[in-house]
């Protein structure tokens, strides 16, 4: 079973700060919920998304980028970090869509 989430999100800032806040390792790490490690937006990058551990969860997520066209897409994928039924989590892919003017949509999808 898969299941598609979309979210659509009015920016009012240029679209060079959106992108820093996407594509930048330092900018990314100050909003998000994770460390990030070795981020870097280029197709076949492969990086980390690191939080605390806890039961169930290694705190760690295996990403790697799939599309980059500055400034209006950025896709990649993420899996690991929660165990269900003994296996990582299957995360899909995060990929902000449509950067254009202020209006960033993203969508995650997620086999359960």
């Amino acid at each position: 079973m898969s299941e598609s989430v979309s979210l659509e999100v009015e920016l009012k800032t240029p679209m060079s700060r959106v992108w820093r806040a996407l594509t930048e390792e330092a900018t990314l790490n100050q909003w998000t919920l994770f460390q990030v490690t070795n981020f870097d937006p280029a197709v076949g990058h492969t990086f980390r998304l690191r939080s605390p551990a806890g039961p169930g969860w290694d705190g760690i997520i295996a990403c790697e980028v799939l599309e980059v066209e500055p400034p209006h897409r950025l896709s990649y994928t993420w899996v690991g970090g929660a165990r269900r039924h003994g296996r990582p989590y299957d995360g899909g892919v995060v990929t902000p869509r449509n950067l254009t003017g202020c209006h960033p949509t993203e969508t995650r999808a997620a086999r359960l």
